[in-house]
């Protein structure tokens, strides 16, 4: 996987820098000093409240190596302070829409900002100042995965792809799925990584709403930068082979109950099954482990066929969350790129406050699905037209939720909603099968 470093060369936003300096404030990039980026990393970790890291520890240094390759932000107070009071990270991934096809994704995390400080606009100018410069670069969406889903539609983001997780009573399981003829084997760590990376990536160009990892990810997720720590000792990875080409894999963890031997919980950290056999075969292997009770997982999407394996509808409780919030910034870009179900025209008047996607768009399908979309002073007499703003736009984008659905619930309006409920139907849920 190539690795597009525009987004460490793009200049800082400068409406966010005037706006951060008339409060006294300092709006930068961080550079490459190991100081500095440790300082950033403690103001990050510290705003999503876990552990400040330790600076003999390894997880530092290697903390340090995946940061320099994303772009740091932050603003600071007056003072020779290395620690900044709100934090933001961004780099350039891929997007996967309906089609499927891709596009440049100006991927956002690390938002924080000290608790010492809230209320005071500094996650507004953040957030902005990003949008701002991935609109400068050309890239046609933002997106981000949440802590709290009340923070993100203010700035136009929308729920693209929702997540299901799932607890499973393994008692009740009673295997209905594909049994396939693989085979199934353990690896160790440095096994592991290599094949979730691959095996992810055939994952992430067949799926809508997926994104492109960053090259240091999955050393991170399965311990294999860590392969000795307590954590990486805890996982197991098994993969299913057809052959000899691993077309599956599973991390997981167990844990023992305090009371019965017999009612371990096994967590799903992750799995990586392009194809249905695959995802059968691990699945079938995940609950049906002996001494186990309880099998938890995540990040599946609202259609996965897991439940319909299991022979018991009810042996599974599920919960759906919000989970990938996309923002678009050019619309005709976005549009064009995914393909549709059906063809003709459809009129969309869209809201923006801040002005990246306001304005009329005439998106013309043919009868392949291939769209063209442009931005227009008048659209033409007639034309089925619905009327949205930017952040149910981006909900609509993927198919996450029907244009009828999103109306229904007030979000949309116009005499256009069937003829954009024709158009933007998609076979598959789409999903985010990790976080960023």
């Amino acid at each position: 996987m190539s690795f597009d470093d525009r987004h460490l060369h793009a200049p800082l936003d400068p409406a966010t820098a005037e706006r951060l300096a008339a409060q006294g404030l300092r709006y930068a990039l961080v550079g490459d000093d190991d100081a500095a980026i440790d300082a950033w990393s403690r103001a990050d970790l510290r705003g999503f409240h876990a552990d400040a890291p330790d600076p003999a520890d390894s997880l530092t240094a290697r903390r340090r190596d995946w940061y320099r390759r994303e772009r740091l932000t932050g603003v600071w107070r007056p003072g020779d302070r290395l620690e900044p009071v709100a934090t933001t990270s961004s780099w350039l991934a891929r997007l996967t829409v309906p089609g499927p096809a891709e596009l440049d994704l100006w991927s956002i995390s690390s938002v924080t900002v000290d608790t010492t400080h809230l209320g005071r606009g500094y996650a507004r100018a953040l957030l902005e100042g990003e949008l701002r410069t991935a609109a400068a670069l050309g890239i046609p969406a933002a997106g981000l995965t949440v802590s709290e889903s009340t923070l993100y539609g203010r700035y136009g983001f929308g729920i693209a792809a929702q997540a299901a997780s799932v607890e499973i009573d393994t008692t009740r399981v009673r295997w209905a799925g594909p049994e396939p003829d693989l085979e199934l084997e353990f690896v160790d760590v440095e096994t592991a990584a290599a094949d979730f990376e691959r095996l992810h990536a055939e994952r992430v160009a067949a799926t809508a709403g997926d994104v492109s990892t960053r090259p240091t990810s999955w050393r991170r997720i399965t311990g294999a930068d860590d392969a000795n720590g307590a954590a990486t000792r805890k996982r197991r990875f098994v993969r299913a082979l057809r052959g000899d080409e691993a077309v599956g894999i599973v991390a997981y963890t167990l844990t023992e109950s305090d009371h019965d031997f017999t009612h371990h919980t096994l967590d799903v950290e992750a799995l990586a099954a392009p194809g249905r056999d695959a995802a059968a075969a691990l699945w079938r292997f995940v609950v049906g482990q002996p001494l186990v009770r309880k099998v938890i997982a995540g990040l599946l999407a609202l259609d996965d066929p897991l439940r319909w394996w299991l022979g018991d509808w009810r042996g599974a409780i599920v919960r759906v969350v919000d989970h990938h919030w996309l923002r678009i910034l050019d619309v005709p870009a976005a549009l064009a790129a995914r393909a549709y179900a059906g063809e003709g025209p459809l009129g969309l008047r869209v809201r923006d406050s801040l002005g990246f996607c306001e304005g009329d768009y005439l998106l013309e399908s043919d009868a392949a699905g291939r769209a063209a979309v442009e931005a227009v002073r008048a659209l033409p007499a007639g034309t089925p037209t619905i009327e949205l703003d930017a952040a149910t736009l981006a909900s609509m984008w993927l198919g996450a939720f029907s244009p009828s659905a999103l109306a229904a619930a007030g979000r949309t309006d116009g005499d256009g909603v069937d003829a954009a409920d024709r158009l933007f139907a998609v076979g598959r849920a789409p999903l985010l099968s990790t976080w960023y």
